[in-house]
């Protein structure tokens, strides 16, 4: 959406430098929406579980390790998430709230997760074969699909927590996020 081609060339290189095969950059033709873009992206991945990494937001060394443990753990769980630092404009306002002391599975997460949006989008990596079974995600849900969909996952799933914040969400005034509250689209 508004990238240029030369932006997109440098992403590109930056992605197989750091991914090599493993990671894929694919560019849409027209902006379609972050429902369907996100549904494409995991109808494209490979692997057993998605991770989204939004364009604005950085994780921290270790994150991929630390959510590894929710794999390795014989739970049949559905996601995994962590703690997460909001940075607004280059400063850290504030980490999100410690559901649990120690890593692990939720209790009564359905109950929290319906009352309150805990966690950011790319904090969370869930199993392919969740989203092949719930489906994508909701465009009618409009700015809260991600919410929508991390309800459904806690309805049929366990999902496991990770203390540690080791994921930054990057808020500024030219953000998606900003403009939906601008707008008044995110209500």
């Amino acid at each position: 959406d508004g990238v240029s081609a030369e932006v997109q060339a440098e992403i590109r290189a930056l992605a197989q430098a750091i991914g090599g095969e493993r990671v894929q950059v694919y560019a849409h033709d027209e902006k379609i929406g972050q429902p369907y873009i996100f549904t494409l992206a995991i109808a494209r991945a490979r692997g057993h579980w998605v991770h989204i990494l939004h364009d604005d937001d950085w994780l921290e060394p270790g994150f991929y390790q630390a959510l590894a443990a929710a794999a390795d753990s014989e739970i049949e769980i559905g996601a995994a998430f962590c703690r997460h630092r909001y940075i607004y404009e280059g400063k850290q306002r504030w980490i999100s709230r410690l559901e649990q002391e120690t890593a692990g599975v939720l209790e009564n997460w359905l109950e929290e997760i319906a009352t309150f949006c805990h966690l950011q989008f790319s904090s969370i990596v869930v199993k392919r074969s969740v989203y092949e079974r719930l489906g994508g995600f909701c465009p009618q849900a409009r700015a809260v699909g991600d919410w929508e969909m991390w309800k459904r996952i806690a309805a049929h799933y366990p999902v496991w927590y990770e203390p540690q914040p080791l994921m930054n969400y990057r808020e500024h005034s030219a953000s998606e996020s900003s403009h939906l509250t601008r707008s008044g689209q995110e209500v």
